[in-house]
């Protein structure tokens, strides 16, 4: 049980990282995303038949990068779809920006 418990609080901590690096969405949003990176981190364990111990979550976690990354992923996700639906050259110029450097790194 105590292993069980470590391996949902660096769950916790992983999704914390992801959370601070998301400030500048909405709330709403935010909660979204972070109950689907929940699930897809346990479906990960679960579908493996392995136990929830701090090993099996580091491989799950591992598999998903870093949670800046992947925060970083969703936040240009969230621009693209701004700019999309806003027709501004001055987002889609920033959004196209943005891209390329990530394309680039």
């Amino acid at each position: 049980m105590k292993s069980e418990r470590l391996a949902i609080e660096t769950i916790d901590a992983y999704l914390l990282r992801v959370r601070e690096n998301l400030r500048d969405l909405p709330d709403a949003l935010i909660s979204e995303i972070l109950a689907e990176l929940r699930s897809h981190i346990l479906d990960s364990i679960y579908s493996a038949n392995v136990s929830v111990t701090e090993e099996t979550v580091r491989k799950a976690l591992d598999k998903l990068g870093s949670p800046d990354s992947l925060a970083q992923m969703y936040l240009t996700e969230s621009l693209m779809e701004k700019a999309e639906t806003s027709h501004s050259p001055w987002l889609m110029m920033r959004t196209l920006f943005r891209l390329a450097v990530k394309s680039a790194w």
